[in-house]
């Protein structure tokens, strides 16, 4: 593990270290405006991304070889545009990057980073080299290659606690990590973030919006983040919108709701594309002298409807938006949005749907109306098998009026245990809480959610006593999600 108190490496530092660690084919250490002329056929360097009339804030480093081209940001970023043209000379080969971010923001440590990738790359292929890297600074190890065995939970973890890239269910994160289904749901139902967050299933039809091509209708609706805007510069809104036909979305902050600030807002995204239609609820945000005038500046039919359904895509999309969002707030700690905002709307618009059974970047393509067209409007049929077993450890799904929000936890903090499974047409199950009293009921797998607590971790909601036994300092604590009953005294750590 690095020290925090680490000073910010120079270009002499690293030319040093460099040296040092004998890092092989290193072409040198530049600024991201004075890069050399053209990349040798094998060579790797460090790159300021400050330009040469700064002082330089942020090393990134790259890779050249005939196996490739390798750009790695410890914060996970995409490289500069002076860094892709150099590396690319020109021509069409693809960049591989990481998104991992390795680095808190509060930290100076990109250069050792870069460094330490750079040794490990010598021994290891790209993907490989990053993950040893995170394994080992969060061991706190030397610098070693990766366990095999290891490899896949890495990958699992840092793809899906990165918020472009995760927060995601079982088939995306599958699908993403290519790593096999098993180990997907197995890490999944290890994660707190995930269990407490995942959706409770509610089976009921909704009239369907029949819409033949893109752009030909889209939706908005305006998101309040009010509570959180001491958090977010001030920003208390969020305006969505969404074409109807591929799905894609825009998310912009605002400060206010007012006409002015709302219309230019969506100004800002009919520069990129314009519907035909748009429909949004009555709301005086968008019924107003400003929104009139860019209607009809657009040629965009504006309207309205008054059904409880009301804009039913929007309203889907919103929900999606919020459940990445809070999940990411409970691994974050904090209600910080705006850092996330853009990363997790890109990764929204990149991710299979399968209602369009392709990304709303691919639907986008006037090229895949017609699959798209006929992916939207044939039907669909689900089915479920028994999924529990004697023993299991499962959460339940906490019971919420109609107007409850789906992006806050779905299930209970406290964990049962399933203790008899009645067969039939339709299978249920009768549960038990950790101190083995029966609940009352029985529960459809739909209730119930799997959860691996294999750590055995719990989190404390309060301290209530504290006392000295025997020479021991003791707590007595209340458990967070659980009961009174589960209050006990522990030994203080």
């Amino acid at each position: 593990m690095l020290n925090n108190n680490l000073q910010p490496l120079t270009n002499a530092d690293l030319m040093k270290l460099v040296q040092d660690l004998n890092i092989e084919h290193f072409r040198g250490v530049f600024m991201r405006d004075n890069l050399p002329k053209k990349p040798e056929i094998i060579e790797v360097g460090i790159v300021n991304l400050d330009s040469s009339n700064n002082n330089g804030t942020h090393w990134v480093c790259y890779k050249k070889d005939q196996h490739g081209l390798y750009y790695f940001d410890s914060f996970g970023l995409d490289p500069p545009i002076e860094i892709i043209h150099y590396l690319k000379e020109n021509k069409h080969n693809e960049i591989t990057t990481s998104t991992f971010q390795i680095q808190k923001f509060d930290t100076q440590h990109c250069g050792y980073y870069c460094l330490l990738l750079l040794k490990l790359l010598e021994k290891l292929n790209f993907q490989d080299a990053v993950l040893s890297l995170i394994d080992n600074l969060k061991s706190g190890g030397n610098i070693k290659p990766i366990k095999p065995s290891e490899k896949s939970k890495l990958i699992l973890e840092n793809t899906f606690y990165n918020p472009e890239t995760g927060v995601c269910g079982i088939n995306e994160l599958q699908r993403k990590t290519k790593r096999p289904i098993k180990e997907v749901k197995q890490f999944l139902n290890e994660q707190d973030v995930y269990t407490l967050h995942k959706p409770a299933r509610k089976n009921y039809k909704t009239e369907r919006v029949y819409i033949h091509d893109i752009d030909e209708q889209w939706q908005s609706d305006l998101v309040e983040m009010i509570p959180y805007a001491d958090e977010n510069n001030d920003f208390k809104y969020l305006l969505t919108v969404i074409d109807c036909f591929s799905k894609y979305a825009w998310v912009i902050p605002l400060k206010t709701k007012t006409g002015k600030e709302t219309a230019n807002a969506l100004q800002s995204i009919f520069k990129e594309r314009k519907p035909t239609k748009m429909q949004t609820d009555n709301g005086k945000e968008y019924y107003n002298k400003e929104m009139k005038a860019l209607f009809k500046s657009f040629d965009i039919n504006h309207f309205s409807t008054y059904s409880d359904k009301k804009a039913s895509i929007i309203e889907r999309f919103n929900r999606t938006l919020k459940e990445k969002m809070w999940k990411m707030f409970t691994y974050q700690g904090n209600h910080i949005w705006t850092g996330i905002l853009d990363k997790l709307v890109r990764g929204y618009n990149n991710h299979y749907h399968r209602s369009i059974k392709m990304t709303p970047i691919e639907a986008s393509k006037k090229e895949n109306t017609d699959q798209v067209h006929e992916n939207l409007f044939s039907d669909e049929k689900i089915s479920s098998n028994s999924k529990f077993k004697i023993g299991d450890s499962v959460r339940i799904t906490k019971y919420k009026a109609i107007f409850d929000k789906g992006y806050l936890p779905n299930w209970s903090t406290e964990l049962f245990k399933i203790d008899k499974i009645h067969l039939g047409e339709i299978v249920t199950y009768s549960i038990k809480d950790l101190a083995d009293e029966e609940i009352q009921g029985k529960f459809y797998e739909e209730e119930l959610t799997l959860f691996n607590n294999v750590k055995e971790e719990y989190k404390i909601e309060n301290i209530l006593k504290r006392r000295t036994r025997k020479g021991r300092k003791e707590l007595f604590v209340k458990w967070y999600g659980y009961p009174e009953k589960f209050n006990s005294w522990i030994e203080d750590a």
